[in-house]
């Protein structure tokens, strides 16, 4: 299952066996496609397109440009059914004009509203364990698509001791919290390890903190290097980087400020031109890491 930026519309691409999830926000650095997860792909009866590997399975599921909330809870449903029995370790959202109001509601608290319906119908009382690591950023048009990777391999999430646990954010926020952990490591049975670092930003508690970029990108870092300790994620590690900005000016200063802070990983970084979650954030960085083979 591919990521690649740079399309007009989002949209599933299915060319060679390969599974590409085309996203509607522009590359401005790196390499426009990323692996998220291995597989074969296999006709899942409906319920968008899926790849089954040796002990996970991954998938993209996209809506048909309907409200927002409806089609966040379908989708979200959808993914309950077809990961039953697996333990789900990563999931991303990508949100049709995240900011935008339609109808006095803002997209990204209509699309937590039905993130929300379907957790509280999946699990009742939601718990901690309930969560993955997720993100949710904004493509300029096309519709929700909602990608994820499961398995059968155990996984622990992790919070951030410097934030409140999104599932615990205010009311200001909107009255339903969003729904995911800050983090994820998975044990596979062969030895090997995984971590998923979920969308992180510039935020202290509940708070967004700082209003230029800089001072943003310091307390992201923060975040990031908290965290990834706390997960015991090597030094030495395969990674891979995405790293999302509002505005494209800040494109060469977060160049300058990511090489500084991860110099050896510089060619695993895609910058990316996105809306975020709240608009007074600036950027988002979310990354994936694996052991080095032996």
């Amino acid at each position: 299952m591919i990521f690649r930026a740079g399309a007009a519309a989002t949209r599933v691409d299915v060319t060679d066996d390969h599974l590409v999830l085309d996203c509607a926000m522009p590359c401005l650095a790196g390499t426009e496609s990323q692996i998220l997860a291995h597989g074969e792909l296999f006709d899942g009866g409906g319920d968008g397109w899926l790849l089954r590997g040796a002990d996970t399975l991954a998938g993209v599921l996209l809506g048909n440009g309907g409200a927002l909330a409806d089609e966040s809870c379908q989708l979200y449903r959808q993914m309950f059914a077809i990961t039953r029995g697996l333990n789900r370790y990563r999931i991303w959202n990508y949100v049709p004009r995240i900011n935008a109001m339609v109808d006095g509601v803002e997209n990204y608290v209509a699309f937590n509203a039905g993130r929300h319906r379907a957790f509280a119908e999946q699990f009742g009382n939601i718990a901690a364990q309930d969560l993955s690591a997720a993100s949710a950023v904004g493509v300029a048009g096309g519709p929700l698509a909602v990608a994820f990777v499961a398995g059968s391999d155990p996984v622990r999430n992790y919070e951030n001791p410097l934030q409140t646990p999104a599932s615990r954010y205010p009311a200001r926020y909107g009255e339903n919290a969003p729904l995911f952990a800050r983090g994820s490591k998975v044990h596979a049975t062969d030895g090997r390890t995984c971590w998923h670092l979920s969308g992180t930003a510039s935020i202290r508690e509940s708070e967004t903190i700082g209003s230029d970029f800089a001072r943003q990108f310091h307390i992201t870092l923060e975040n990031i290097t908290g965290l990834l300790a706390d997960m015991a994620v090597p030094a030495v590690r395969q990674a891979a980087w995405k790293i999302f900005l509002r505005d494209r000016k800040d494109l060469g200063v977060c160049q300058q400020l990511m090489a500084a802070a991860y110099p050896e990983e510089v060619p695993q970084m895609v910058f990316l031109e996105a809306d975020i979650c709240r608009s007074d954030l600036l950027l988002e960085i979310e990354g994936v890491f694996h052991q080095v083979p032996p």
